[in-house]
């Protein structure tokens, strides 16, 4: 009998590089993490996620949602 199980492929992403998918519905977090008062900002976790998912967010950008200078600037610039 052979064996047909083919083990999915993850990366490990580190903090703060994970930023980038934190949101994602495929990420797996690996450590605890502490949730800021207005519960929306997560922090210092590493996550396992898939190559192709990595591929599509390894270039974007985090905004912490409390950052309004930041916020602003986007934007304006998708109005340009």
């Amino acid at each position: 009998m052979t064996n047909t199980y083919k083990p999915k492929v993850y990366l490990l992403i580190e903090w703060p590089e994970s930023n980038r998918v934190m949101r994602h519905p495929e990420a797996i977090f690996l450590d605890d993490f502490s949730e800021s008062a207005s519960n929306d900002i997560l922090g210092g976790r590493n996550c396992l996620i898939p190559p192709e998912i990595w591929d599509e967010y390894k270039d974007s950008e985090y905004i912490e949602p409390n950052d309004e200078r930041k916020i602003v600037i986007l934007r304006d610039n998708e109005n340009n």
